[in-house]
């Protein structure tokens, strides 16, 4: 298994955080529901990037990798390939 370092730990602390702020997981969730499932329109919606709505979309439990991969393809599969994000793929 590979380490985490307290810098790696405090950057993912921080990411959630503002992840928390900019696409409240409330307001997430209603947008998804009334059919917004698109990255694109999220993304505008919430004023913030498609890798940020991705993120969210995984925290807040309305996507899987997997289901993301098959849903909006080349974005996540280059995202998620990403060193710093590579261990979330098995998950």
């Amino acid at each position: 298994t590979r380490k985490i370092t307290a810098e790696t730990q405090a950057e993912r602390a921080a990411d959630y955080f503002a992840g928390c702020l900019l696409v409240p997981r409330r307001l997430l969730k209603r947008a998804w529901d009334n059919g917004v499932q698109q990255t694109d329109k999220l993304a505008h919606l919430f004023h913030v990037s498609e890798q940020a709505i991705v993120v969210r979309l995984r925290q807040c439990g309305l996507i899987s990798y997997r289901g993301y991969a098959q849903s909006f393809g080349y974005f996540g599969i280059k995202y998620y390939s990403t060193p710093d994000h590579s261990e979330e793929m098995s998950a």
